[in-house]
């Protein structure tokens, strides 16, 4: 009673005992601020994502309100909106601000001002945005109220995982207006009309998701979306891929696939412009349709071919498959050096048509039970991960010879070591390494400068890997020795012959059930 006596008071006294009064009010207990406003919530609820727009903000309780007064008489005030929507200004009086926007709030509180005083010039501003309750309904884990801001936005409030509807959710305004939410649409695009801010009595309705459509192909975001009633092509294809337009690789046809019975299916085709343009304006969606766009194979993809080594410029050349030339991407690089080894350069290629299942399988037999080419197969498939194409670079470079001059594939790579005049010698020798080439020298004669055979040594299958065409000779096929091939002498392969017999005889079990079987299902 004291305390609305003096606000009467107030309203009638001049200038002078209202700024006299001031400290008065604060000492028998008015307090502008709401309790608790120091304390901060840390949630993206109360975070402010874009500056408020005076025309649009709506007022309501718990706002929290900045007037100041500048004039003749200079005054500042921070005022809580009261739960019933009223301004309660200590020189100004009782103030309903319920529902207005900032700019008309301003407006009756510069009126009401204007009654008691002149040359003043009134101003009101948000400082604190107010918090609210709003419900959360449906097909979500925990239905129920939550706590939110006038500047919460929906997808803040909404379960985030795909299982839950995201496109066709109804925001139930407490003064009966209903808003349909697109949170799809507003993460492809960022358009906030299909992400509104909520109101204290809001109700937000996720429904179940029943019905979907496809997007399959070349567009920025492929998948299944909530199939949303009255959606159109060209609406959908919007979403798909953010409001950007189709990625550069995508194919100029839109092709769309619906259900016209359980099993059977209708074919539309479009034209991008089409599909983005009135005819796919016009062209409206229906559940479990199917959207493709193919795209361009190979779209503007970079050949290239790698050269290292003793090389002027190593590293990675475009070429044009088919086109360009061993001698070309050389010459891109520079040319080689003069310490590389011509003999031992190689173009390696990555290995096509090679069926791996196969393979996998031939690994999976015991070595036992395969045949000499087969265990060859397996030995190369196990050592080599590259495919060296057989090319005399001495004669391509030095005679420029025309038929070592092959056309370069995408991610070949030529490799130009350093020049090694000696001969190596591994596997069973005593003094495996390099020993010095001299021209006329036979394979025994490089086996005993490396100290000989040692113990378990299979002389018959010594080996010499030609440097120069990356070739593989037997003994009996050697004619020369040059510099930078290598002998291979490997060791005598040791056999268990227990473990053989046991493998022989499973499989040989194993047939004679087979044959059993037949006997017996024929009688």
């Amino acid at each position: 009673m004291r305390t609305t006596s003096l606000i009467a008071a107030i309203l009638l006294a001049p200038t002078g005992f209202i700024q006299a009064q001031e400290s008065t009010l604060r000492s028998e207990g008015w307090d502008a601020r709401p309790e608790g406003r120091e304390a901060t919530v840390p949630d993206a609820a109360f975070l402010i994502d874009a500056p408020v727009d005076r025309s649009t903000y709506t007022v309501g309780p718990r706002d929290l309100l900045a007037i100041s007064v500048l004039g003749d008489l200079n005054l500042l005030y921070e005022l809580p909106v009261t739960p019933e929507g009223m301004l309660v200004v200590p020189t100004a009086g009782v103030i309903p601000v319920l529902g207005l926007t900032l700019e008309e709030a301003e407006g009756r509180v510069r009126e009401r001002f204007l009654r008691y005083y002149r040359n003043v010039d009134i101003h009101l501003t948000l400082s604190e945005v107010r918090i609210f309750k709003v419900y959360v309904v449906g097909d979500v884990p925990d239905p129920g109220p939550r706590v939110a801001s006038s500047v919460t936005r929906v997808s803040e409030l909404v379960p985030d995982p795909a299982v839950f509807s995201r496109r066709n959710i109804v925001l139930q305004r407490a003064i009966g207006d209903t808003i349909l939410v697109d949170l799809t649409r507003f993460s492809h695009t960022g358009d906030m009309r299909y992400n509104p801010t909520v109101r204290e009595g809001d109700t937000i309705l996720v429904p179940g998701v029943d019905e979907a459509v496809h997007v399959y192909g070349r567009v920025f975001f492929p998948g299944s979306y909530e199939f949303r009633r009255g959606e159109t092509l060209s609406e959908l294809l919007e979403i798909a891929n953010g409001y950007r337009g189709f990625p550069s690789d995508a194919h100029d046809v839109v092709r769309v696939s619906r259900f016209v019975s359980r099993d059977e299916r209708e074919f539309f085709s479009f034209s991008r412009t089409e599909a983005t343009e009135p005819k796919g304006e016009s062209f409206v969606l229906q559940p479990f349709d199917a959207v493709y766009v193919p795209g361009i194979g190979n779209y503007k993809e970079q050949k290239t071919a790698t050269i290292t080594g003793e090389i002027v410029y190593p590293g990675t050349y475009p070429i044009r498959p088919d086109t360009t030339r061993v001698l070309d991407l050389i010459e891109m690089a520079g040319g080689v050096t003069p310490d590389a080894s011509l003999g031992s350069a190689q173009l390696r290629r990555a290995p096509a048509g090679v069926e791996e299942e196969g393979l996998e399988q031939l690994g999976r037999i015991p070595l036992e039970l395969l045949t000499e080419e087969e265990r060859q197969i397996l030995f190369i498939r196990q050592r080599a991960d590259d495919k060296n194409v057989v090319i005399d670079f001495e004669k391509l470079l030095e005679e420029r010879d025309e038929a070592y001059n092959l056309t370069l594939r995408d991610g070949d790579n030529l490799l130009v070591p350093e020049r090694r005049e000696g001969v190596t010698v591994l596997g069973a020798v005593l003094e495996p390494g390099i020993v010095e080439h001299a021209p006329g020298r036979s394979v025994e004669e490089y086996v005993d400068l490396a100290g000989g055979y040692s113990e378990g040594a299979d002389e018959d299958d010594l080996v010499v890997l030609k440097a120069k065409l990356g070739n593989r000779l037997e003994r009996e096929d050697v004619h020369v020795v040059e510099g930078g091939d290598t002998i291979v002498v490997p060791f005598e392969e040791e056999k268990d012959w227990l473990a053989i017999f046991d493998t022989t005889a499973g499989v040989i079990g194993s047939v004679a059930s087979i044959i059993l079987a037949i006997i017996v299902a024929s009688r």
